[in-house]
């Protein structure tokens, strides 16, 4: 047997076989093989036999060297695989890729800049493109991001104030959190640049740590954001009542509680106050001081304050007598 191909004339080693079967792998560029018959050196070409016309195939891609590689590119990846002498590009993904074609079987390439997440690698030559598989799969990581601002710095407790945070190896699908609560509408605009909307101030204190993860790692901004009270309001005090001699453990619900916020039940300060959450905090009556038992209960958060009317009544005790003085008088009155 003989083929022919570009500037070569090539005999097999077993170029006699006398029975059985026959295989030979042939390089890329065979066109047409030859069988001869009666031949009795490497000299002799004997008698043509038979022929046959050679296909060209496409490429296909049976290993990576390297299965990942940074999002900013420029991983060595040797691509294993067969019909590669004639290869015309290299694609990591959609993007092309430089390379070099060391033999049919094996090209270096070298990645292009792409996004975190996984994309097949795939070689086309002039008979087509390799079928995807997951020998070919080749992983995009992103590296740890940073943050260097946030803008603005501040915004109201009721959220959805939008920020722009800077950084670096912001990716599709980064998330943010401010004080351990998601972010909302994040998008990023690049690698160093992305926005989102705050979400509502919860519990303790207002200036809160801004959190970045990529997927790959994560970066904070102690106390990055800080957020300012809106008015308060009251809606409602449970128990709505209680005895003149203080000490009625209440709750409070309404909106804007942050810490130190104040409340008074009939202008004397209430004690032990708590704020659970931005619209829930707990203290104690003070005891009942003078005029009438209904009285206002006013919190102050600092911003301004909320007044619910008449929200809390005192009760009366049952009275009790301990001396009169004088003990005797005249029957006259």
């Amino acid at each position: 047997m003989r083929y022919n191909h570009p500037g070569i004339s090539y005999n097999p080693s077993n170029q006699n076989p006398t029975s059985g079967s026959y295989s030979q792998t042939l390089p890329s560029g065979v066109t047409k093989v030859y069988i001869f018959s009666g031949r009795t050196s490497t000299a002799d070409n004997g008698t043509v036999v038979a022929s046959a016309t050679c296909t060209p195939i496409a490429p296909s891609v049976t290993s990576l060297g390297t299965s990942s590689g940074p999002v900013a590119g420029g991983t060595s990846v040797v691509i294993t695989g067969v019909s590669f002498s004639s290869a015309t590009t290299v694609n990591f993904g959609a993007t092309s890729a430089t390379f070099t074609i060391n033999s049919d079987t094996q090209i270096t390439a070298t990645s292009p800049a792409g996004a975190a997440g996984i994309v097949d690698v795939t070689v086309t030559n002039s008979n087509g493109t390799s079928t995807t598989s997951s020998a070919d799969q080749f992983t995009y990581t992103a590296a740890a991001p940073t943050i260097s601002n946030v803008t603005p710095s501040t915004g109201s407790t009721a959220g959805g104030t939008s920020v722009t945070i800077t950084g670096t190896n912001f990716v599709s699908g980064t998330t943010v959190t401010i004080g351990g609560v998601s972010a909302t509408g994040v998008s990023v605009t690049n690698s160093t640049t992305l926005t989102a909307n705050t979400p509502a101030y919860a519990s303790g204190s207002l200036a809160k740590d801004v959190v970045v993860n990529n997927g790959s790692g994560s970066a904070t901004l102690s106390n990055g954001f800080t957020y300012t009270a809106a008015a308060p309001t009251v809606s409602s005090i449970n128990p709505t009542s209680g005895t003149t001699a203080g000490g009625t453990g209440f709750t409070l619900t309404g909106t804007g509680f942050v810490p130190g916020t104040t409340v008074t039940i009939g202008g004397v300060s209430a004690t032990s106050i708590s704020v659970t959450n931005a619209t829930t905090l707990t203290g104690n009556t003070p005891a009942y001081a003078s005029g009438a038992l209904a009285k206002d209960v006013v919190v102050n958060n600092g911003t301004s304050t909320a007044t619910l009317t008449n929200g809390f009544t005192y009760t009366a005790s049952a009275p009790t007598i301990s001396n009169i003085t004088p003990s005797t008088g005249s029957t006259a009155g």
